[in-house]
């Protein structure tokens, strides 16, 4: 095969290329290989799993907890909306207007979720909204279990004595 520098191509082409050999560049499979040989991480993940097979208990819940940085931004121009047989245009400039931290809880076995909004991401922050949601959610509860992973924001000993820290995830094993 020869390969040529083209000085212009039409995205139509490039469409048809990409259908043709069915690949799919805006799509991306991530994945963390886990260190190798490593016994703490089989030792945090073998506590993660038990966690996760308990029968559900009220009085015990077990809450999963992870943070996500977010970008706000603000359309610059009026997006143009959807018509029969036609999505709605949107223009992909935008202006940037700061940035926020979403915190999310979860009980699995309950079915219940919870995401906070907040301006940073501090171990501050993440020792306030856990408080929060003892305070908030989980009062009648004696302890709870909390499995979260190992970011530097996450500081156990900022944990209330009311929370059970059951389960911290191995490093690299929060991301599927």
């Amino acid at each position: 095969m020869e390969q040529e520098i083209v000085s212009t191509i039409c995205h139509e082409t490039v469409r048809q290329v990409l259908k043709k050999n069915e690949l799919k560049p805006h799509l991306c499979r991530r994945y963390v290989i886990p260190p190798q040989q490593s016994a703490e991480f089989v030792m945090h993940m073998e506590e993660v799993l038990e966690l996760y097979h308990r029968p559900y208990d009220p009085a015990l819940p077990v809450i999963c907890m992870d943070e996500q940085p977010v970008q706000l931004v603000q359309e610059t121009r009026e997006p143009l909306p959807a018509r029969p047989g036609q999505p709605a245009a949107i223009d992909y400039e935008y202006e940037r207007k700061g940035t926020a931290n979403l915190f999310l809880f979860t009980e699995p076995l309950a079915g219940r979720r919870k995401a906070v909004v907040t301006e940073r991401r501090t171990a501050i922050n993440w020792a306030l909204e856990i408080q929060r949601l003892l305070d908030e959610d989980y009062q009648n509860c004696a302890k709870v279990i909390l499995v979260c992973d190992q970011l530097n924001t996450h500081k156990l000993a900022a944990t209330p004595p009311n929370m059970a820290v059951g389960s911290i995830s191995p490093k690299m094993s929060s991301r599927p």
